[in-house]
Order: C-alpha cells, then structure tokens, then sequence
C-alpha cells in the first residue's frame, strides 16, 4: 500500500516515464529451449547463445532472443534452415 506522500509524488511524474511492470512469464524459457533443440538437431555446428531477458529470468520486451555463430562463408548453407523453423 501506498503512503500519501508517495501517490503525490507518483502523480507528478509523466504518462510517458511512466512503465508497466508484470510478472515474467517462465514458458518462455522452455520454449527458447525447444527452438535450440530444433536448431541443433537440425544443424549441430553453429554456437547458439540465448540472449536477452530470458536468460536473465526478467520480464523484457515478451520476445526470444537467439543468437547462432558460424563461418561466414557457411553462413548461406544456415539460412534455409533457421528460415524453415518458424
């Protein structure tokens, strides 16, 4: 609960500094791993990092960030494949 003295204060600040906190959703976490496991068994080469809030266990921006490394001349051979799991 808040105290008087911090609504005041909480009704100065402006709509647009203003942000909305909300519980982390853990479903994320088992899906990001689910699109890994895709990914490497269909391509077991590339280093595939788990980015961003997730692996943070905070709540962020609602979305899965994954990184995957490889070659830059193999980089072409990937597309396809990363394309073809969503």
């Amino acid at each position: 609960m808040l105290t008087e003295w911090q609504i005041k204060y909480l009704e100065k600040i402006s709509d647009d500094k203003k942000i909305l906190v909300k519980p982390r959703n853990p479903a994320g976490l088992k899906i990001a791993d689910k699109i890994i496991k895709r990914i490497r068994d269909t391509e077991p080469n590339p280093e595939i990092i788990l980015l961003g809030s997730l692996p943070l266990r905070i709540l962020g921006q609602e979305d899965i960030d994954i990184t995957a490394f490889c070659i830059k001349s193999e980089q072409e051979k990937h597309n396809p494949v990363f394309a073809g799991l969503y």
